[in-house]
């Protein structure tokens, strides 16, 4: 709880810090505008989002530590391929993976057969290239990862925060593909007119925002979720890191998982 707390006064500080550099104009300084902005990479809030993720991951790896003699060796790899998944999500967030391999995927079907990106539009690829080719994927593994921590998230009592943090994720992601649709802006800025902003294109960072904001919101509810769990199947047991590298004389009833 702790956690969940932290988490969400960090997102709302950073909403905060958006709104008052980049919405009230408070600094004319763009570089400083940019480290608020929460619409763009390599910020304050995109660090903050990757970093979290990378943590979830560490917690999936200790829960397959901590669980090891009482779950399957199955069960413990698949806690591990989770970590695995969101130290890729961690890495993602931060260096844009899956909209730059969207990007060379699609460069490289137009290549291949021969028409113009323009001319090979359908109703499977409306927004940006990555929901045609990569989301699918992605889909697959978060649905077989749901799947699996089902049953787990249950017994420890966290289903509901991962539920909302997979709801979270979806919305925001529907967002997202919205954005990148054919008209999006006009229809951004038409908005933006509509309700006399001094700057119309401001719908678009503000949808934006809400999508960023829901992603980091998604992941703090399934690391919290996560973080029960590790809990119950770590009954009691503690991490000590011995800085000399020699193990550490224990009591008998001072347990460890090394």
């Amino acid at each position: 709880m702790a956690v969940l707390k932290v988490a969400l006064l960090l997102e709302l500080l950073f909403v905060v810090g958006d709104l008052v550099f980049n919405s009230m104009d408070l600094c004319d300084d763009l570089s400083i505008r940019r480290i608020w902005n929460i619409a763009r990479e390599q910020s304050l809030p995109t660090w903050f989002s990757s970093f979290q993720a990378q943590l979830v991951g560490l917690t999936a790896l200790l829960i397959a530590m901590a669980a090891k003699r009482q779950a399957t060796k199955k069960a413990c790899w698949a806690w591990i391929g989770i970590a695995l998944f969101f130290f890729y999500v961690g890495l993602d967030d931060f260096v844009e993976l899956h909209e730059r391999l969207g990007g060379v995927v699609d460069r490289s079907i137009t290549q291949f057969s021969g028409t113009a990106p323009a001319k090979h539009q359908s109703i499977f690829k409306q927004s940006y290239s990555w929901h045609t080719y990569l989301a699918p994927l992605y889909s697959i593994v978060v649905a077989a990862i749901a799947l699996f921590s089902w049953k787990p998230l249950k017994k420890a009592g966290a289903l509901l925060y991962f539920l909302l943090g997979l709801t979270c994720w979806a919305t925001s992601q529907a967002l997202d593909y919205l954005e990148g649709l054919r008209g999006a802006r006009d229809a951004y800025i038409a908005i933006g007119n509509a309700l006399h902003f001094s700057h119309p294109s401001y719908v678009s960072h503000l949808s934006k925002l809400v999508e960023e904001v829901l992603e980091m919101l998604g992941t703090t509810l399934i690391w919290v979720a996560f973080l029960h769990y590790l809990g119950l199947v770590a009954q009691g047991k503690t991490i000590r890191i011995a800085y000399d590298g020699k193990p550490q004389t224990l009591n008998n009833d001072d347990p460890i998982v090394s």
